[in-house]
């Protein structure tokens, strides 16, 4: 009988499941499945919205990571642990498929916080993939044309200012000063 490696699969391409990737040693026959085909570096995602930063210089693709992985651009929608499979259906949507393992590793990422303001999750847009980015940089560039058009007032009909825009961040505690910072 021939010995086979442990089949690891890795839900996931954060920072999580792309550390743990890029340091695994060979001894594993690696599969990763997730919606997002590369690695974002988010810390410098700001960056990338008001044109600092290149959107291309801050992803690396995961296929490139190692030679011997196996990717699928998919998502994971449910979870058998008695029969240690995952089912996944396709980033298009198109089809679903199972892939088996031994060893199950979940590195999801989370969910944006909106700590309950009622509002936020409809009309805020939030900085977490590279799509979101674009999305960003061109509502600050129609802003911005927007305000060099002549004829423009800054207050619509209902008196609210229309040539405006906030950028913030959540609020982070500070347990040795007992205090929140935003």
């Amino acid at each position: 009988m021939s010995w086979a490696p442990p089949r690891l699969l890795v839900l996931g391409t954060g920072f999580g499941g792309f550390n743990l990737i890029k340091h695994l040693k060979d001894d594993h026959e690696i599969t990763i499945v997730s919606p997002r085909n590369h690695f974002l570096f988010t810390p410098l995602l700001p960056s990338t919205t008001v044109g600092t930063i290149e959107f291309r210089s801050i992803i690396e693709p995961i296929r490139y990571l190692r030679d011997d992985l196996h990717f699928y651009h998919a998502h994971a929608v449910h979870l058998d642990v008695a029969n240690r499979k995952v089912t996944c259906r396709s980033a298009t949507g198109e089809n679903e498929f199972r892939v088996c393992y031994d060893t199950l590793i979940i590195a999801v990422g989370a969910m944006s916080n909106t700590f309950k303001v009622p509002g936020v999750d409809r009309n805020a847009l939030f900085l977490r993939e590279l799509n979101d980015a674009r999305e960003l940089r061109q509502r600050i560039i129609q802003c911005f044309e927007r305000a060099n058009l002549r004829g423009i007032t800054l207050r619509n009909a209902s008196g609210s200012y229309i040539l405006s825009f906030a950028a913030g961040n959540q609020p982070v505690w500070n347990s040795q000063r007992n205090s929140m910072t935003l």
